[in-house]
């Protein structure tokens, strides 16, 4: 009797024993809150000053290259965190890109316009910033232009790639190769890009379509003929093939028929390219940045921005405003990627008690195979 009251007693304490259980339990959550609080405040702050002290560094390192004084780059520095802050890119990497182009020769002012079309490019395109640079500044020179067409420039590029076969390498391989005598030709870039994207169609790869046309181009520019008088020669001819390796030469005569061939379809695609290119890379960027990923980048890339701000002393209430601006405007995405940070979580969590009831449900059908075993061997059964 003693035992059964003392047993009575036990179990009646058992919901204080829980509660001091439940009471510590939350303590330790509280605990545990605080330095997960403390722990991601610490790593914030280390990630905020690492971001200033690579951005400082590039900064500088870009005006030992570019001749200039550091305080004498405060446009290009403004021009850099502009970009980055609507871009998938860091300001450390636009800043790196900034260090490209000086040591390519550009001015300031022709750095500040090609930053944006030159990171764009390469986010649609798929390229590294240099890749991208390499591209588009070669057939700016190409074609005698400027800093200042290199949005013009970029838009065609990226029409070209999404109307026609020709990929990043392809489009720069090949106008690598043609862009210069495509201009001796006065060729637009519309034309040049419409006649390689033609050739890449009908099953030519386009390093070939560019050094091959580019000898011919040569030789047309030789003979005093346009291109378009040239393939009205081929198609008039009795004997296309020998007019076309007269006119083309031996290696580029299949090329030249091609062209010929497809004179309106090239003449549509020159159209397209030159005059309805106008916000194509745009549309091409806005594509690859539907990910979660990508609007996850957007959302370090202008975090990031507003760091380097506060660091160098802009306005600390336009920063605060541009903090409150920054949680309003990308309020559905943060949610969206905590949700799918829950989801996940849940998910695991969910994958783990299953796993564990699988293996109990195993360990139980184990045990009852066992005791089966043993019973049977007595002459029992169950």
């Amino acid at each position: 009797q003693k035992a059964t009251g003392k047993h009575t007693l036990d179990v009646g304490n058992y919901g204080k024993a829980w509660s001091k259980v439940g009471g510590m339990f939350s303590r330790g959550l509280g605990i545990l809150g605080i330095t997960s609080g403390i722990y991601a405040l610490t790593g914030a702050v280390r990630d905020a000053f690492n971001r200033v002290k690579d951005f400082d560094a590039e900064m500088f390192k870009m005006a030992g290259i570019s001749g200039f004084a550091r305080t004498e780059l405060e446009s290009v520095e403004q021009a850099i965190l502009n970009v980055a802050g609507r871009s998938v890119k860091t300001s450390n990497d636009v800043a790196k890109l900034a260090t490209t182009l000086f040591s390519l020769g550009k001015t300031k002012d022709e750095v500040e316009l090609l930053l944006e079309p030159i990171t764009n490019l390469g986010i649609g395109l798929n390229a590294t910033a240099e890749e991208s640079a390499e591209l588009l500044g070669s057939v700016l020179n190409a074609f005698g232009k400027g800093a200042d067409s290199g949005q013009e420039f970029a838009d065609v590029i990226s029409k070209i790639r999404t109307t026609t076969s020709l990929d990043f390498t392809g489009i720069s391989e090949s106008l690598g190769f043609l862009a210069p005598t495509a201009n001796a030709l006065n060729l637009t870039i519309g034309e040049t890009g419409a006649i390689l994207g033609v050739l890449k169609d009908n099953g030519i790869k386009a390093s070939r379509a560019g050094r091959l046309m580019s000898s011919s181009f040569a030789r047309l520019v030789g003979k005093g003929k346009t291109l378009s008088g040239a393939l009205s020669e081929v198609n008039e001819s009795t004997d296309k093939v020998k007019t076309a390796s007269e006119l083309f030469g031996k290696e580029s005569f299949s090329l030249a028929l091609i062209l010929a061939n497809n004179i309106d379809k090239t003449k549509k695609l020159s159209n397209e390219f030159d005059n309805l290119s106008k916000g194509s890379l745009q549309k091409l960027v806005d594509e690859q940045l539907k990910s979660v990923t990508a609007q996850l980048g957007l959302l370090e890339s202008a975090w990031e921005r507003i760091v380097i701000d506060i660091a160098n002393g802009n306005g600390r209430f336009e920063q605060l405003g541009r903090v409150i601006n920054f949680v309003a405007t990308n309020l559905r995405t943060i949610l969206k990627s905590l949700f799918a940070v829950g989801v996940a979580f849940v998910s695991f969590k969910a994958g783990v008690l299953a796993t564990n009831l699988a293996l109990k449900i195993h360990s139980a059908i184990t045990a009852t195979a066992s005791l089966r075993t043993a019973l049977f061997s007595k002459g029992l059964k169950l």
